[in-house]
């Protein structure tokens, strides 16, 4: 299920802005909805939080 980059937020530690980077820049999976929103799920997010501690271990 789609959520709004705002609704995202709540389940992390960044700001919808950043999060609107991460899906411009590809690496957060996102969709652009009606050409002006960003789309995502919360699995995307969670997945996107793994991967970024996994990087900052090594």
């Amino acid at each position: 299920m789609f959520i709004s980059l705002k609704e995202a937020a709540r389940y992390c530690d960044y700001s919808p802005e950043y999060l609107s980077l991460l899906a411009r820049k590809g690496r957060l999976a996102a969709v652009k909805m009606n050409n002006k929103d960003w789309m995502t799920t919360k699995e995307a997010i969670e997945e996107y939080i793994q991967n970024k501690r996994k990087i900052s271990r090594t």
